[in-house]
Protein backbone atom coordinates (compact mmCIF):
# COMPACT_ATOMS: atom_id res chain seq x y z
CA UNK A 1 0.00 0.00 0.00
CA UNK A 2 0.93 3.53 -0.44
CA UNK A 3 1.09 6.10 0.97
CA UNK A 4 -1.83 8.69 1.41
CA UNK A 5 -3.18 12.41 0.40
CA UNK A 6 -2.23 14.58 3.37
CA UNK A 7 -3.52 18.15 4.15
CA UNK A 8 -1.22 21.35 3.80
CA UNK A 9 -1.29 21.57 7.81
CA UNK A 10 -0.70 18.04 7.88
CA UNK A 11 2.35 18.02 6.07
CA UNK A 12 3.64 21.30 7.12
CA UNK A 13 3.42 20.48 10.98
CA UNK A 14 5.30 16.65 9.96
CA UNK A 15 7.90 18.00 7.85
CA UNK A 16 8.53 20.89 10.44
CA UNK A 17 7.75 23.64 6.83
CA UNK A 18 11.39 22.40 5.83
CA UNK A 19 12.64 21.57 2.74
CA UNK A 20 14.69 18.61 4.01
CA UNK A 21 11.47 17.49 5.77
CA UNK A 22 13.26 15.82 8.87
CA UNK A 23 13.15 16.26 12.24
CA UNK A 24 15.52 14.51 14.95
CA UNK A 25 14.01 12.12 17.81
CA UNK A 26 15.32 15.04 20.98
CA UNK A 27 16.16 12.27 23.79
CA UNK A 28 18.50 9.39 23.13
CA UNK A 29 17.40 5.90 22.71
CA UNK A 30 17.92 2.63 24.31
CA UNK A 31 21.98 1.80 24.08
CA UNK A 32 21.78 -1.69 22.50
CA UNK A 33 25.29 -2.14 21.33
CA UNK A 34 27.03 -5.26 21.54
CA UNK A 35 24.35 -7.09 21.44
CA UNK A 36 22.34 -8.13 18.47
CA UNK A 37 18.79 -6.55 18.16
CA UNK A 38 15.29 -8.09 16.76
CA UNK A 39 13.61 -6.37 14.16
CA UNK A 40 10.31 -7.35 13.26
CA UNK A 41 8.78 -5.96 9.53
CA UNK A 42 5.28 -6.70 8.71
CA UNK A 43 3.75 -6.60 5.25
CA UNK A 44 0.20 -6.83 4.05
CA UNK A 45 1.05 -8.48 0.92
CA UNK A 46 2.93 -11.44 -0.01
CA UNK A 47 6.76 -10.64 -0.01
CA UNK A 48 7.78 -11.90 -3.30
CA UNK A 49 5.15 -9.84 -4.77
CA UNK A 50 7.18 -8.14 -7.78
CA UNK A 51 5.92 -5.22 -6.46
CA UNK A 52 6.13 -2.65 -3.12
CA UNK A 53 6.03 -5.54 -0.57
CA UNK A 54 8.91 -6.76 -2.05
CA UNK A 55 10.66 -3.63 -2.18
CA UNK A 56 10.51 -3.82 1.26
CA UNK A 57 11.54 -7.82 1.51
CA UNK A 58 14.77 -6.50 -0.38
CA UNK A 59 15.54 -4.14 2.78
CA UNK A 60 14.91 -6.62 5.21
CA UNK A 61 16.88 -9.11 3.46
CA UNK A 62 20.06 -6.53 3.03
CA UNK A 63 19.47 -5.43 6.91
CA UNK A 64 19.54 -9.09 8.15
CA UNK A 65 23.34 -9.03 6.92
CA UNK A 66 24.49 -6.65 9.56
CA UNK A 67 26.54 -8.78 12.04
CA UNK A 68 24.11 -6.87 14.98
CA UNK A 69 20.47 -7.68 13.74
CA UNK A 70 18.46 -10.60 13.97
CA UNK A 71 15.18 -9.78 11.41
CA UNK A 72 11.39 -11.22 11.90
CA UNK A 73 9.38 -11.16 8.68
CA UNK A 74 5.64 -11.48 8.69
CA UNK A 75 3.66 -10.96 5.65
CA UNK A 76 -0.41 -10.81 4.84
CA UNK A 77 -1.37 -9.07 7.57
CA UNK A 78 -4.07 -6.91 7.20
CA UNK A 79 -4.71 -3.38 8.33
CA UNK A 80 -6.49 -3.54 11.16
CA UNK A 81 -6.71 -4.89 14.96
CA UNK A 82 -4.46 -7.67 13.46
CA UNK A 83 -1.88 -5.86 12.95
CA UNK A 84 -1.53 -4.82 16.84
CA UNK A 85 -1.42 -8.12 17.28
CA UNK A 86 1.24 -9.25 15.19
CA UNK A 87 3.53 -6.14 16.34
CA UNK A 88 2.66 -7.61 20.19
CA UNK A 89 3.35 -10.77 19.40
CA UNK A 90 6.99 -10.12 18.10
CA UNK A 91 7.73 -7.84 21.04
CA UNK A 92 6.48 -10.07 24.08
CA UNK A 93 7.11 -13.45 22.34
CA UNK A 94 10.26 -13.15 19.70
CA UNK A 95 11.71 -9.86 21.56
CA UNK A 96 11.86 -7.48 18.82
CA UNK A 97 13.24 -4.56 20.22
CA UNK A 98 12.67 -2.75 16.88
CA UNK A 99 9.00 -3.05 14.37
CA UNK A 100 8.93 -1.69 10.57
CA UNK A 101 5.67 -1.21 9.77
CA UNK A 102 5.16 -0.82 5.75
CA UNK A 103 1.34 -0.69 4.75
CA UNK A 104 0.01 2.79 4.91
CA UNK A 105 -2.92 1.17 6.66
CA UNK A 106 -0.79 0.04 9.89
CA UNK A 107 0.28 3.58 10.86
CA UNK A 108 -2.65 5.13 12.59
CA UNK A 109 -4.03 4.33 14.61
CA UNK A 110 -2.48 0.79 15.37
CA UNK A 111 1.57 1.82 15.15
CA UNK A 112 0.63 4.64 17.06
CA UNK A 113 -1.50 2.48 19.83
CA UNK A 114 0.92 0.29 20.05
CA UNK A 115 4.04 2.56 20.50
CA UNK A 116 2.19 4.29 23.31
CA UNK A 117 1.86 0.69 25.02
CA UNK A 118 5.58 -0.29 24.36
CA UNK A 119 7.94 3.70 24.96
CA UNK A 120 10.88 1.26 24.91
CA UNK A 121 9.83 -0.77 21.71
CA UNK A 122 10.97 1.72 18.44
CA UNK A 123 8.73 1.59 15.86
CA UNK A 124 9.44 2.81 11.99
CA UNK A 125 6.85 2.98 9.93
CA UNK A 126 6.61 3.83 5.82
CA UNK A 127 4.70 6.71 4.67
CA UNK A 128 3.45 8.28 7.90
CA UNK A 129 4.36 11.68 8.70
CA UNK A 130 4.61 11.93 12.17
CA UNK A 131 3.71 15.05 14.44
CA UNK A 132 4.91 16.29 17.80
CA UNK A 133 2.08 14.96 19.38
CA UNK A 134 2.43 11.31 18.24
CA UNK A 135 5.08 9.45 20.67
CA UNK A 136 8.42 10.21 20.44
CA UNK A 137 9.42 6.15 19.85
CA UNK A 138 8.29 6.75 16.13
CA UNK A 139 10.07 7.32 13.01
CA UNK A 140 8.81 7.30 9.79
CA UNK A 141 10.36 7.46 5.98
CA UNK A 142 9.85 7.86 2.29
CA UNK A 143 11.15 8.98 -0.74
CA UNK A 144 10.45 11.04 -3.84
CA UNK A 145 10.30 9.04 -6.94
CA UNK A 146 10.25 12.02 -9.28
CA UNK A 147 13.99 11.71 -10.42
CA UNK A 148 13.95 7.72 -11.53
CA UNK A 149 10.16 8.39 -12.96
CA UNK A 150 12.17 11.41 -15.10
CA UNK A 151 14.41 9.11 -16.33
CA UNK A 152 12.21 6.30 -16.65
CA UNK A 153 10.02 8.75 -19.10
CA UNK A 154 13.26 9.58 -21.01
CA UNK A 155 13.93 6.21 -22.17
CA UNK A 156 10.18 5.47 -23.06
CA UNK A 157 10.70 8.45 -25.64
CA UNK A 158 13.71 7.45 -27.00
CA UNK A 159 12.43 4.35 -27.91
CA UNK A 160 9.23 4.94 -29.67
CA UNK A 161 8.71 6.16 -32.90
CA UNK A 162 5.66 7.69 -32.69
CA UNK A 163 4.12 10.63 -30.47
CA UNK A 164 2.23 9.42 -27.35
CA UNK A 165 2.86 6.97 -24.63
CA UNK A 166 0.80 6.03 -22.37
CA UNK A 167 0.61 5.47 -17.84
CA UNK A 168 -1.02 2.98 -15.72
CA UNK A 169 -1.58 4.38 -12.27
CA UNK A 170 -3.43 3.35 -9.55
CA UNK A 171 -4.92 6.02 -7.36
CA UNK A 172 -4.81 10.17 -7.79
CA UNK A 173 -2.64 10.88 -4.63
CA UNK A 174 -0.34 12.94 -4.78
CA UNK A 175 3.10 10.54 -4.90
CA UNK A 176 1.41 8.97 -8.54
CA UNK A 177 0.78 12.25 -10.06
CA UNK A 178 3.80 13.37 -9.22
CA UNK A 179 5.68 10.34 -10.90
CA UNK A 180 3.29 10.30 -14.27
CA UNK A 181 4.17 14.61 -14.53
CA UNK A 182 7.72 13.75 -14.03
CA UNK A 183 7.22 10.72 -16.67
CA UNK A 184 5.74 13.15 -19.10
CA UNK A 185 8.23 16.18 -18.69
CA UNK A 186 10.92 13.94 -19.80
CA UNK A 187 9.60 12.17 -22.70
CA UNK A 188 8.66 16.19 -23.83
CA UNK A 189 12.44 17.16 -23.27
CA UNK A 190 12.85 14.30 -26.13
CA UNK A 191 9.81 15.27 -28.21
CA UNK A 192 7.85 18.09 -27.52
CA UNK A 193 5.15 16.99 -29.11
CA UNK A 194 5.01 13.41 -27.03
CA UNK A 195 1.46 13.11 -25.22
CA UNK A 196 0.95 10.61 -22.53
CA UNK A 197 -2.54 9.29 -22.13
CA UNK A 198 -2.85 8.62 -18.19
CA UNK A 199 -5.34 5.69 -16.91
CA UNK A 200 -5.92 5.32 -13.13
CA UNK A 201 -7.77 1.82 -12.11
CA UNK A 202 -8.64 3.56 -8.89
CA UNK A 203 -7.28 1.09 -6.70
CA UNK A 204 -3.83 0.00 -5.50
CA UNK A 205 -4.14 -2.98 -7.18
CA UNK A 206 -6.86 -4.71 -9.55
CA UNK A 207 -4.86 -7.33 -11.96
CA UNK A 208 -8.42 -7.93 -13.85
CA UNK A 209 -8.42 -3.69 -14.27
CA UNK A 210 -4.72 -3.36 -14.76
CA UNK A 211 -4.62 -6.13 -17.87
CA UNK A 212 -7.70 -4.52 -19.29
CA UNK A 213 -5.85 -1.00 -19.08
CA UNK A 214 -3.05 -1.93 -20.68
CA UNK A 215 -4.41 -4.00 -23.61
CA UNK A 216 -6.77 -0.65 -23.90
CA UNK A 217 -3.65 1.36 -24.36
CA UNK A 218 -1.77 -1.03 -26.75
CA UNK A 219 -4.91 -1.26 -28.98
CA UNK A 220 -4.31 2.53 -29.13
CA UNK A 221 -1.13 1.93 -30.77
CA UNK A 222 1.19 3.05 -27.66
CA UNK A 223 4.59 1.70 -28.11
CA UNK A 224 5.68 2.67 -24.38
CA UNK A 225 3.61 2.23 -20.94
CA UNK A 226 4.84 3.39 -17.88
CA UNK A 227 3.38 2.53 -14.50
CA UNK A 228 2.84 3.04 -10.54
CA UNK A 229 0.63 0.24 -9.15
CA UNK A 230 1.47 -1.40 -6.17
CA UNK A 231 1.90 -4.63 -7.95
CA UNK A 232 3.43 -4.08 -11.93
CA UNK A 233 3.82 -7.95 -12.86
CA UNK A 234 0.48 -8.28 -14.26
CA UNK A 235 0.92 -5.44 -16.53
CA UNK A 236 4.22 -6.20 -17.56
CA UNK A 237 3.70 -9.28 -18.69
CA UNK A 238 0.83 -8.07 -20.89
CA UNK A 239 2.76 -5.36 -22.17
CA UNK A 240 5.45 -8.58 -23.25
CA UNK A 241 2.56 -10.88 -24.63
CA UNK A 242 1.57 -7.47 -26.61
CA UNK A 243 5.22 -6.61 -27.73
CA UNK A 244 5.23 -3.49 -26.13
CA UNK A 245 7.55 -1.78 -24.09
CA UNK A 246 7.20 -0.87 -20.66
CA UNK A 247 8.71 0.63 -17.16
CA UNK A 248 8.26 -0.68 -13.92
CA UNK A 249 7.98 0.69 -10.35
CA UNK A 250 9.30 -0.98 -6.75
CA UNK A 251 11.81 -3.66 -7.76
CA UNK A 252 13.06 -4.15 -10.60
CA UNK A 253 10.74 -6.51 -13.09
CA UNK A 254 13.84 -6.97 -15.51
CA UNK A 255 13.44 -10.40 -15.57
CA UNK A 256 9.69 -10.98 -16.14
CA UNK A 257 10.18 -9.58 -19.56
CA UNK A 258 13.50 -9.05 -20.59
CA UNK A 259 13.03 -8.08 -23.90
CA UNK A 260 10.17 -5.77 -23.40
CA UNK A 261 11.36 -4.34 -20.14
CA UNK A 262 12.82 -0.54 -20.34
CA UNK A 263 13.90 -0.09 -16.94
CA UNK A 264 11.84 1.58 -13.79
CA UNK A 265 11.80 3.07 -10.34
CA UNK A 266 12.94 1.43 -7.66
CA UNK A 267 12.95 1.89 -3.99
CA UNK A 268 15.86 1.84 -1.52
CA UNK A 269 14.80 1.55 1.59
CA UNK A 270 17.16 -0.25 3.06
CA UNK A 271 19.27 3.42 3.30
CA UNK A 272 16.35 5.13 5.89
CA UNK A 273 16.47 1.30 7.22
CA UNK A 274 19.45 1.08 7.84
CA UNK A 275 19.71 4.63 9.01
CA UNK A 276 17.33 4.50 11.97
CA UNK A 277 18.77 1.21 13.13
CA UNK A 278 22.35 2.26 13.25
CA UNK A 279 20.72 5.19 15.45
CA UNK A 280 18.67 2.50 18.12
CA UNK A 281 21.76 0.65 18.23
CA UNK A 282 24.26 3.47 18.64
CA UNK A 283 21.70 5.39 21.30
CA UNK A 284 22.10 8.43 19.31
CA UNK A 285 18.95 10.73 18.56
CA UNK A 286 17.16 9.36 15.30
CA UNK A 287 15.17 11.37 12.37
CA UNK A 288 11.41 11.32 12.87
CA UNK A 289 10.69 12.17 8.93
CA UNK A 290 13.14 10.45 7.11
CA UNK A 291 12.72 11.46 3.24
CA UNK A 292 15.15 11.54 -0.13
CA UNK A 293 15.27 10.50 -3.84
CA UNK A 294 18.67 10.31 -5.78
CA UNK A 295 21.13 11.95 -3.48
CA UNK A 296 20.36 10.78 -0.89
CA UNK A 297 20.40 7.05 -2.40
CA UNK A 298 16.71 6.16 -0.98
CA UNK A 299 15.73 5.72 -4.81
CA UNK A 300 17.23 3.60 -7.41
CA UNK A 301 16.83 3.64 -11.53
CA UNK A 302 16.45 -0.27 -12.40
CA UNK A 303 18.59 -2.23 -14.77
CA UNK A 304 18.16 -1.59 -18.75
CA UNK A 305 16.52 -4.23 -20.99
CA UNK A 306 17.75 -6.14 -23.38
CA UNK A 307 15.96 -3.86 -26.48
CA UNK A 308 18.09 -0.22 -24.74
CA UNK A 309 20.78 0.32 -27.44
CA UNK A 310 23.74 1.60 -25.61
CA UNK A 311 23.66 4.99 -26.76
CA UNK A 312 20.03 5.38 -24.93
CA UNK A 313 21.70 3.97 -22.17
CA UNK A 314 24.35 6.43 -22.10
CA UNK A 315 22.33 8.70 -22.69
CA UNK A 316 19.85 8.24 -19.67
CA UNK A 317 23.08 7.28 -17.49
CA UNK A 318 24.20 11.02 -18.19
CA UNK A 319 20.57 12.44 -17.39
CA UNK A 320 20.67 10.16 -13.84
CA UNK A 321 23.69 11.98 -13.14
CA UNK A 322 22.28 15.47 -13.64
CA UNK A 323 19.05 14.61 -11.69
CA UNK A 324 21.48 13.47 -8.92
CA UNK A 325 23.84 16.45 -8.80
CA UNK A 326 21.07 18.94 -9.33
CA UNK A 327 22.75 20.38 -12.39
CA UNK A 328 18.89 18.91 -14.38
CA UNK A 329 15.82 19.93 -12.78
CA UNK A 330 12.38 18.84 -13.04
CA UNK A 331 9.90 21.01 -12.07
CA UNK A 332 11.41 24.05 -14.02
CA UNK A 333 9.00 27.31 -15.10
CA UNK A 334 7.62 28.43 -16.95
CA UNK A 335 5.30 24.95 -16.34
CA UNK A 336 1.52 24.19 -17.09
CA UNK A 337 -0.92 21.76 -15.96
CA UNK A 338 -2.99 20.10 -18.71
CA UNK A 339 -5.56 23.08 -18.18
CA UNK A 340 -3.43 25.53 -19.56
CA UNK A 341 -2.68 27.15 -15.63
CA UNK A 342 1.05 27.87 -14.66
CA UNK A 343 2.12 25.77 -11.77
CA UNK A 344 5.48 26.72 -11.88
CA UNK A 345 5.99 30.65 -12.91
CA UNK A 346 9.14 31.30 -15.27
CA UNK A 347 12.42 31.52 -14.21
CA UNK A 348 11.34 29.35 -11.02
CA UNK A 349 12.49 25.36 -10.20
CA UNK A 350 11.01 23.34 -7.88
CA UNK A 351 13.34 20.85 -6.02
CA UNK A 352 11.53 17.61 -5.68
CA UNK A 353 11.48 18.04 -2.02
CA UNK A 354 9.97 20.85 -1.87
CA UNK A 355 7.03 20.77 0.67
CA UNK A 356 3.78 22.01 -2.10
CA UNK A 357 4.76 18.84 -4.58
CA UNK A 358 3.52 16.84 -1.18
CA UNK A 359 -0.01 18.10 -2.09
CA UNK A 360 -0.18 17.56 -5.95
CA UNK A 361 -3.43 17.61 -7.65
CA UNK A 362 -2.63 18.93 -11.03
CA UNK A 363 -1.48 17.03 -14.33
CA UNK A 364 1.56 18.32 -16.19
CA UNK A 365 0.81 19.88 -19.67
CA UNK A 366 0.79 16.70 -22.50
CA UNK A 367 -0.83 14.18 -20.06
CA UNK A 368 -4.20 13.20 -21.67
CA UNK A 369 -6.74 12.28 -18.54
CA UNK A 370 -7.75 12.96 -15.60
CA UNK A 371 -7.57 12.63 -11.96
CA UNK A 372 -11.00 11.42 -11.11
Amino acid sequence: MKSYHPTRRTVLRGLGGSAVGVMTFGIKSVVLAEESITVGFLAVDNWNDYGYTQSHLESANALGERGDVSVLKEEGVPEGVEVQKAMKSMIELSGASVIVATAWGYYDPHVLEVAAEYPDVHFLHCGGIWTPEQPPNVATYFAYTDEVAYAAGFVAARMVSSDQLGFLGSKPIPEILRFANSFTIAARTVNPDITTKLVLTGEWTNPVREAEATNSLIDQGIQAIGCDVDIPKVFIETCAKRQTFCTGMHVSQRDLAPDWFLTGAEWNWITPVDRFISAVVSGEPYEHNMRGGLGQDMVKISPYGNAVPDDIRQEADAVVEELKSGSRGIYVGELRDNQGNVVVPEGETLPVDDVSLELTEWLVEGIVGSTT
